[in-house]
């Protein structure tokens, strides 16, 4: 799930940065999520999101007025973040799990 976060917020700093929206945006952009899980009779559920680390290169020079532009066009409010990368929606499939993909007689 971390995984799929970090590739939504990069593909978002790619959208914004391609036309030029934000000019000082350099192509090599880094996200790291980090979440919190519980384990529940055997199962690990991701709880909620504990980090968001994005890290960028950019043009030399940036000010205040700039880093401002970012806070436009990335909400950081959680709740926000759930909504726009659409977090609720279910996305897990049965997978492999120690070569038995799911299979109940393996449980």
């Amino acid at each position: 799930m971390g995984v799929l976060i970090s590739h939504q917020l990069t593909r978002q700093l790619a959208t914004v940065r391609k036309p030029g929206e934000i000019s000082w945006l350099l192509p090599d952009g880094k996200v790291i999520v980090t979440l919190a899980y519980k384990k529940k009779d055997g199962v690990i559920i991701p709880q909620y999101i504990d980090t968001i680390l994005i890290s960028v290169q950019h043009l030399p020079g940036i000010d205040i007025k700039i880093l401002n532009i970012v806070k436009n066009h990335f909400n950081f409010k959680p709740q926000k973040m759930i909504d726009q990368l659409k977090l609720q929606r279910p996305i897990y499939h049965a997978t492999s799990c120690y070569g038995h993909f799911g299979r109940k007689e393996f449980s």
